[in-house]
């Protein structure tokens, strides 16, 4: 798993663990934990994400995305390749652009693109529980942000 806003996280960052995984119960639950501190942030820079995960030579790559892609992604991953990596995204509300951008991903690498809208009753309960957005530079998440003042 890599994460990307306008910075990359590899798995488990900041104890980072690069290549492939196992995907052993104790990993899984590692991983449970580790989502639960992941900050959402400014920006869909996903071309240095894309690039670790095309570099590991997997038979599929999953891109959860939720907006329009703001840097060199689409064109790294639409041009014309040899590679066997099928690339399947699952897009959450996303808008026409993002959309398009991430429909074309799928197509040019042998994947799909699934919509995801979030259920009303899911919704309210994530109003509930918000996700901080981060605009500013934490400690552990969105390091390439601005300072916060």
């Amino acid at each position: 798993m890599i994460c990307f806003s306008k910075t990359v996280h590899d798995l488990f960052h900041p104890q980072t663990t690069t290549g492939m995984v196992p995907a052993t119960p104790a990993t899984k639950d590692r991983l449970a934990a580790w989502l639960s501190t992941v900050a959402m942030c400014l920006q869909t820079r996903g071309e240095e994400a894309l690039r670790k995960a095309i570099a590991l030579q997997p038979a599929l790559i999953k891109v959860l995305g939720d907006g329009v892609l703001t840097d060199g992604a689409v064109p790294l991953v639409t041009a014309p390749h040899s590679r066997r990596t099928v690339i399947n995204i699952f897009g959450m509300q996303v808008n026409r652009k993002g959309e398009e951008q991430l429909t074309a991903i799928a197509r040019a690498n042998g994947g799909r693109f699934d919509r995801g809208d979030v259920d009303p009753a899911a919704e309210r309960v994530v109003r509930g529980r918000p996700v901080p957005r981060n605009r500013t530079r934490g400690p552990v998440w969105g390091l390439a942000l601005p300072p916060g003042k």
